[in-house]
């Protein structure tokens, strides 16, 4: 029981560690079009 719980414990932080990367991921993703898209509208006005 004990083991399972310890593996169940593993597998939920290795599975937070993954999300909150793919959440960086994301993040700078964003960023990276939003300023792409603040180019393109500055370009478009000019």
């Amino acid at each position: 029981m004990s083991i399972a719980f310890a593996a169940l414990v593993i597998f939920l932080i290795v599975l937070l560690v993954k999300v909150s990367k793919v959440v960086e991921e994301a993040n700078r993703t964003v960023k990276l079009v939003s300023s792409d898209v603040d180019v393109l509208l500055h370009q478009a006005d000019g």
